[in-house]
C-alpha cells in the first residue's frame, strides 16, 4: 500500500511511445522485490531492464542508446551490466 502512488497515480504522464505498467508485490517489510520484478519484466518481453534509485538524475542525453551499445559490444553480446559513474557518496561500491 503506497501512499505516494495513491496520491499521484492519476497524474502520471508518459510519451505515447512509452508503455508503463505498474504492479505491486507483497513483500516482507523493508525488502524490495527485485527478483519478482525482473522475472515479470522478462515475461512481459522486456529487452532491457533499467534499475535506478529514487534519487537518480539523468543528465546525459541518449544514455539508453549508449548503454545498449555498450551491452551489445560485450562478448557474448547483451550479457552483463552497465551503469553510471558515481561522483559522490560511497565511490568504492
Amino acid at each position: 500500500d503506497d501512499a505516494f502512488w495513491r496520491e499521484h497515480q492519476n497524474h502520471v504522464r508518459t510519451p505515447d511511445w512509452l508503455s508503463v505498467q505498474v504492479v505491486f508485490y507483497q513483500v516482507p517489510e523493508h525488502k524490495i522485490p527485485f527478483n519478482p520484478m525482473m522475472r515479470q519484466a522478462y515475461a512481459d518481453g522486456a529487452e532491457y531492464l533499467v534499475r535506478i534509485n529514487d534519487d537518480s538524475e539523468f543528465v546525459t542525453s541518449g544514455w539508453v542508446s549508449k548503454a545498449v551499445a555498450k551491452l551489445a559490444s560485450y562478448s557474448p553480446p547483451n550479457v552483463g551490466m552497465v551503469g553510471p559513474d558515481c561522483h559522490e557518496g560511497n565511490r568504492e561500491i
